[in-house]
């Protein structure tokens, strides 16, 4: 039977919808006539925002706009001291004039951010229209007067500070970062630990130095060393209705990334490195600290730790303990027969366990050695090519650490060992190596004798 009702139910509906009507915005009629470029002024509405200033122009549109159409808006106290005073192009400075078509009405909306503190009161607000500098140079027209509330700049402060200017056009005053949603404060000194599959939540606070004329790209790019990107994201930045473009140089940004680790990430540090650039051309904004101090074009926060741990374990095993460092625990070698020719490139891969944190940046050295003939090949440097410095070693964590030994032409054929250990770079000092605690002899550790073909 309910469906006997259903005629009721509709004409109550129309009833409440006719009596119901919403309030229609009053528009103002301009003081002052305002005719340029191809458009009249015929009215206007406006919105007080606790930060901003909301104006809703109607033209006439009497002839063909110029693309380049812009308004200059000006907020000015009783007695004529000017508080505010911006230039935009049309609808929120996104829109360009010479899309208005002729002989038709069209509204307009340009936001006017409000500097923070700025008293409530009675203000004159000014208008002057034009496509060039000269034109929006002159003195705008008082078109009414508006009574504003004290402007207010409520917002979240970041985390962490920072500075950093992308060209002279925004400036980034600090960032927050959240692993699987924990908030964390990340250093240099002490990076901050994530697992393959975890997502990393950055979170950058920019600030525009000026009206942007462009809608900017900005990145987040987690490189390693070598500035190869292992995750990377590349947006429009800040709020989904708010680009750059509506950036206020009064009020900050939040600019939100999301990337996720990949599960087959090498262990190692890589740093997020950010910047903007222009989507048209593909060009990076400069970035700077002050004038003297150019950054180039990204800018790295400091560097999280992947800690993903090998799945095999060394085909020869050993257990050779390095000072505090940790524990040789074995290598791969990819020969089929102990034998090398000059020339041939061969990969031995060494697996280590760090025993403890360590704040000295150790260098790897694998020398391919002879007491008469000298020395075959050699590779120095940190472990995992810097992508897995040593001072950046968990404890338990298991490192591989793959090298590449090619022995050049001319070195005489016979058998040589391969030897690996660590030492100091700021003095050269070995660290001391022992097997069942019984120093190795030279603090090199022996791992296994080849032949050198002719």
């Amino acid at each position: 039977r309910w469906w006997a009702l259903a005629p009721t139910a509709l004409l109550l509906l129309a009833l409440t919808a006719t009596l119901m009507r919403p309030t229609l915005a009053l528009i103002d009629t301009p003081a002052q006539a305002m005719e340029a470029e191809g458009v009249r002024l015929l009215g206007y509405r406006w919105e007080a925002q606790p930060d901003a200033l909301d104006l809703y122009p109607y033209w006439q549109v009497t002839a063909p706009p110029p693309a380049a159409l812009r308004a200059r808006w000006q907020l000015q106290e009783i007695n004529g001291r000017v508080r505010v005073d911006v230039v935009s192009y049309p609808y929120f400075n996104s829109y360009r004039a010479n899309n208005f078509p002729v002989g038709a009405v069209v509204d307009d909306a340009y936001r006017v951010s409000l500097p923070p503190g700025l008293p409530a009161g009675d203000y004159w607000v000014a208008l002057s229209v034009g496509d060039t500098f000269v034109d929006l140079r002159q003195k705008p027209v008082i078109i009414g007067k508006i009574h504003l509330p004290e402007a207010t700049t409520k917002q979240p402060s970041p985390r962490q500070r920072a500075h950093m200017i992308a060209g002279d056009q925004a400036q980034l005053i600090g960032f927050d970062l959240e692993i699987r949603g924990r908030p964390l404060i990340a250093t240099h000194q002490h990076p901050a630990v994530v697992r393959p599959g975890a997502y990393l939540d950055y979170r950058l606070y920019w600030q525009a130095l000026r009206p942007l004329t462009k809608n900017y790209h900005g990145f987040v790019h987690l490189v390693d060393v070598y500035g190869r990107p292992l995750v990377q994201q590349d947006q429009l930045p800040g709020p989904f209705f708010q680009p750059p473009l509506l950036w206020s140089p009064y009020r900050h940004v939040i600019d939100t990334y999301h990337l996720r680790i990949p599960r087959t990430a090498p262990s190692g540090l890589y740093w997020p490195a950010i910047g903007m650039y222009d989507f048209a051309t593909q060009e990076r904004l400069p970035l700077t600290v002050d004038e003297q101090s150019d950054l180039g074009y990204d800018y790295r926060l400091p560097p999280i730790k992947v800690l993903n741990p090998p799945e095999r374990q060394p085909t020869h095993r050993l257990d050779i303990q390095m000072g505090s460092l940790g524990t040789l625990l074995g290598y791969d070698l990819n020969l089929a027969t102990p034998e090398v020719r000059p020339g041939e490139p061969f990969q031995v891969t060494l697996y280590y366990r760090a025993d403890q944190s360590n704040r000295i940046n150790y260098t790897r050295f694998l020398h391919f050695h002879n007491e008469q003939r000298g020395m075959a090949a050699q590779q120095d440097g940190p472990p995992q090519g810097g992508v897995n410095p040593a001072w950046s070693w968990l404890p338990g964590e298991v490192v591989a650490d793959p090298v590449i030994l090619v022995v050049p032409p001319g070195v005489t054929p016979g058998e040589y060992t391969l030897y690996a250990g660590f030492y100091n770079p700021a003095d050269g000092a070995r660290l001391p190596l022992a097997n069942q605690g019984q120093p190795v002899p030279d603090d090199r550790a022996p791992l296994t004798t080849l032949t050198v073909k002719p």
